[in-house]
């Protein structure tokens, strides 16, 4: 089983990443869906294990860096973004 953090500020986005999460492997625990920075700062700081992230890069209280300059993350992080430019 993989227990993952989920760093998501839209709900069809966090509904389809688990989607996809679950068809690949159903045994994928969520432990938490985090919206912002200054609550992901919290969570991580609680030091509650997790195996990885996915993080979004902008998020409902500033951009998803932020968060690294508060506390030291040293789990693997996946990060994700809903955005598409075209060429």
């Amino acid at each position: 089983m993989i227990r993952v953090l989920i760093v998501e500020d839209e709900q069809y986005n966090v509904q389809h990443l688990i989607g996809l999460l679950n068809e690949i492997d159903e045994t994928v625990e969520i432990v938490a869906v985090i919206d912002g920075v200054e609550d992901c700062i919290e969570w991580l700081e609680q030091g509650i294990e997790v195996d990885l992230i996915f993080m979004d890069i902008r998020l409902s209280d500033g951009v998803c860096f932020e968060i690294f300059d508060a506390v030291e993350v040293n789990i693997p992080i996946v990060f994700t973004t809903a955005y598409y430019i075209s060429p």
